[in-house]
């Protein structure tokens, strides 16, 4: 899944297209998100048996790809973003690999032994994104801790 249309393997950026097309059809996906936010609560639920059988990244993956609103998933372990993708919306840089995880983030609370935040909440939004780039809204996080890999899964979104 972080593989990119600039990577060398070409294969697996049209494989992992295939699968996600496959196992999360646009129009089903996109008609069972409408009208929900842009949260780990979501994911969990599209990721559920009820609705797609997938992992929770993968369905907030998805959800990034299909949104017309400004949001993005930031994976990150050992404080700091190991990747990103973010919506077509969303044109405020930041989210770079290899960037620390700032106090004030609901990943830090996770990576300091807090509980993940399912629903979104309030953050600073420079603490994720460029500070000198403006920003317009509220941005909002909600995360997932994936225990058995110690990694952070962010959802972002801006509204």
């Amino acid at each position: 899944m972080r593989a990119g249309a600039a990577d060398a393997t070409a294969l697996e950026w049209e494989a992992n297209d295939f699968a996600s097309e496959l196992l999360m059809p646009t129009e089903l996906f996109r008609a069972d998100a409408a009208g929900r936010d842009f949260s780990v609560a979501t994911a969990r639920e599209l990721a559920s048996d009820r609705y797609f059988d997938v992992s929770v990244t993968a369905a907030a993956w998805r959800m990034t790809q299909l949104s017309t609103e400004p949001c993005a998933i930031v994976m990150s372990s050992n404080r700091k973003v190991n990747w990103a993708c973010r919506s077509a919306a969303m044109r405020i840089p930041g989210l770079r690999r290899g960037t620390p995880i700032r106090a004030g983030t609901a990943a830090s609370d996770a990576f300091s032994g807090g509980a993940s935040e399912s629903r979104p909440l309030a953050v600073d939004a420079g603490a994720w994104l460029e500070p000198r780039y403006p920003v317009h809204g509220r941005l909002l996080e909600s995360t997932h801790l994936i225990a058995t890999t110690g990694q952070v899964l962010s959802m972002l979104w801006l509204k």
